[in-house]
């Protein structure tokens, strides 16, 4: 299973998306957000299904600001999921391999 990976977003929000099956029910990944520098942080978003096994986590903040989280699955399936400003998944090919670098 991959290490957890956070970023702090332009405006000072705090994300980090932890790859775990077993903290919650029919998830493989549970994205938390903190709006206070990490003191408390809450539910955000989290990946389904459990059956896949997360080995490599990224995440990219583009110029509009938007936070992109990418996935590599132990299968070699690669997802992006766009944390800001809205939350959509979205599933690459092959060719998108070298973005998990």
């Amino acid at each position: 299973m991959g290490k957890p990976y956070a970023m702090k977003a332009n405006n000072g929000d705090l994300y980090i998306a932890i790859p775990d099956t077993n903290s919650s029910n029919n998830h493989c990944m549970t994205v938390l957000k903190s709006t206070d520098a990490g003191d408390t942080w809450n539910y955000y978003t989290a990946m389904i299904p459990s059956t896949k096994v997360i080995t490599k986590i990224k995440m990219v903040q583009t110029g509009l600001d938007w936070i992109f989280l990418f996935y590599l699955t132990k299968t070699g399936e690669i997802w992006s999921f766009q944390l800001n400003p809205v939350k959509k998944h979205i599933k690459f090919g092959d060719n998108f391999r070298d973005l998990m670098k």
